[in-house]
């Protein structure tokens, strides 16, 4: 069965991905409705202070909205929102996968779970292919034998 599979992701145009060890694990937890693989959210403090959601619940995220007092209540936890200071041209890019070591701040580790992700969908497609060719091996072979009798 793998030299099948190693046949149809050949033929799918497989690339190899770097998993150079275990699985990134997450960091901290983000609200399904901010989480994304995306990438990172940007926030410009060249105009003003920014204070940035560490809890991952603000409904306005990636500013923060006080869920922390809630989810601190409800975790046993002290996070609280991180002041990001009005510089010019200043640039922050915020998390969004929840998986960053650099809590609230992306270092990139998105990147690596999108690779994991299409190459689990990719291995999808393949067993998917592979029923398929041998359903229509099956239905060849029976077809010609109907025929033949």
């Amino acid at each position: 069965m793998n030299s099948i599979r190693n046949y149809f992701s050949n033929w799918l145009g497989s690339e190899e991905i770097e998993t150079n060890s275990e699985p990134p694990t997450p960091q901290w937890v983000i609200h399904s409705d901010n989480i994304s693989l995306d990438g990172p959210l940007p926030v410009d403090a060249s105009d003003g202070d920014k204070f940035i959601c560490r809890c991952g619940q603000s409904k306005n995220y990636p500013y923060c909205d006080n869920s922390h007092v809630v989810f601190n209540q409800n975790n046993g936890s002290n996070v609280v929102p991180i002041r990001v200071a009005m510089e010019k041209d200043k640039v922050v890019f915020v998390c969004r996968c929840g998986y960053s070591k650099e809590r609230p701040f992306c270092d990139g580790t998105h990147t690596r779970l999108k690779h994991i992700k299409n190459r689990e969908d990719k291995e999808n497609v393949v067993d998917y292919v592979i029923v398929v060719a041998i359903y229509a091996a099956v239905a060849a072979a029976c077809a010609r034998a109907y025929v033949t009798h």
